[in-house]
């Protein structure tokens, strides 16, 4: 891929447009299917990202690029501006902190070992056949961890009613 630092903010763009739509989607569409579409886009995503290369496959690595902007606005904003909703006003920075600490805090970390232990497999096992795989099965790991029950528990329950947003 050319460029790579200019075509990085292609997810920027992307990530602007998808925050300007939150209000709207937050109303019409409500927090669960938000949340949910976020997380079918990093499934997206991390396949692109699995699969694309410098070759045929280049417009997977700018389709996972432009993905940014639905994963991280539809998935950590709108979790955190439904927390803020949620939340009484004197536990509010409480109730931020603690969503923080799980999303970038402890499930970074976990991601982390994971992903550490996906790449010694791997590795592991281009040495005993002779053939690297390339960079899709470490792609492929959060796919997985996307699409685990514990994921997709959020569509069983439907689409839930758009809370409006209460500022006192």
């Amino acid at each position: 891929m050319q460029n790579v630092t200019s075509n990085m903010t292609f997810g920027q763009f992307s990530e602007a447009l998808f925050i300007l739509l939150i209000p709207f989607l937050f109303r019409s569409i409500g927090v669960k299917w938000m949340i949910a579409i976020g997380m079918i886009a990093w499934v997206l995503r991390f396949l692109c990202f699995g699969y694309g290369n410098a070759g045929p496959n280049e417009w997977m690595l700018f389709a996972g690029i432009i993905l940014h902007g639905v994963c991280f606005d539809f998935f950590f904003v709108t979790g955190q501006i439904y927390t803020d909703s949620k939340a009484g006003l004197n536990i509010q920075s409480s109730a931020q902190g603690m969503i923080t600490m799980a999303t970038y805090g402890i499930g970074m970390w976990i991601g982390t070992l994971l992903s550490g232990y996906v790449k010694d497999i791997t590795l592991w096992e281009e040495h005993r056949i002779g053939k690297a795989s390339g960079w899709c099965p470490q792609a492929l790991q959060p796919l997985c961890s996307s699409c685990s029950p514990c994921s997709s528990r959020i569509i069983k329950k439907g689409p839930s009613k758009p809370h409006p947003l209460k500022y006192n």
